[in-house]
């Protein structure tokens, strides 16, 4: 399967690898110190939203995981990102999210990082995903 043909649909949720056309997206999501607020890299300007797309990119092209942008069915609307990701340092599949500030408090997260885990543990047949953070979060 290509890349830019490949989703997660959920009943109210869909889940795709990034595009060069999610770049401002990214920035927008990551320019909120509040979305940040537990996070290490912070906020990201354009060239580092590119560069981070790109990684994405490829991260699924050899790996078939990523963080995937989150998108309202209904609206169109884009959320935030939320996927699986290879660590390299830990050998170790890592489930993370992150979400528009207008997005919290409605379910979104925990209905993608399902079926993300779902996505990992019975498609793609990984026996372990880990979630690291922050304690004060």
């Amino acid at each position: 399967m290509k890349i830019d043909e490949f989703k997660i649909l959920t009943p109210r949720l869909e889940l795709r690898p990034h595009r060069l056309e999610d770049v401002a997206f990214m920035v927008e999501l990551n320019s909120n110190p509040e979305v940040t607020r537990y996070v290490p890299d912070g906020a990201i300007e354009e060239a580092g939203a590119l560069e981070l797309v790109t990684q994405l990119r490829m991260q699924f092209a050899e790996r078939k995981i990523g963080r995937f942008l989150v998108i309202e069915r209904a609206t169109g609307q884009r959320l935030g990102w939320c996927g699986l990701k290879w660590i390299e340092e830990t050998k170790s599949i890592d489930l993370g999210y992150r979400f528009l500030k207008s997005a919290w408090g409605q379910g979104y997260a925990t209905e993608a990082a399902k079926a993300c885990l779902e996505y990992g543990f019975n498609t793609l047949k990984h026996d372990k995903v880990t979630a690291t953070i922050t304690p004060t979060n």
